[in-house]
């Protein structure tokens, strides 16, 4: 069973437009990837400017005469941070998928 020379070109250029095709995907993919990323950072820098603030009403509040002590501003503190967190390891986590995702079809690619 010899494949004749048109036939193993032909072959050829199919698998040479199905990884340009994947290749393709894999870029836009990895934009929509770098959009998301970038929205999640504008979404933690904004929730840290909130919490930026919080902590400066609170040096305010705790360099005057009297201390009186917001426990909703601390808790609030502390849900932010912990919102924080939960959002940082999911960025990693969806970033490690979407590389190990790449890996495994540039890998399949190859064999």
């Amino acid at each position: 069973m010899s494949f004749s020379s048109q036939e193993q070109n032909q072959k050829l250029r199919k698998q040479i437009e199905m990884l340009k095709d994947q290749n393709m995907k894999l870029d836009e993919r990895r934009k929509t990837d770098t959009q998301g990323f970038q929205s999640s950072i504008r979404l933690l820098k904004d929730d840290m400017k909130t919490v930026v603030h919080q902590m400066y009403k609170l040096t305010m509040a705790f360099s005057g005469d009297t201390i009186p002590v917001d426990f909703t501003v601390l808790n609030e503190m502390q849900a932010v941070a912990t919102l924080v967190r939960a959002v940082q390891n999911t960025i990693s986590e969806a970033r490690r998928r979407a590389l190990r995702g790449e890996c495994d079809l540039v890998c399949a690619g190859e064999l």
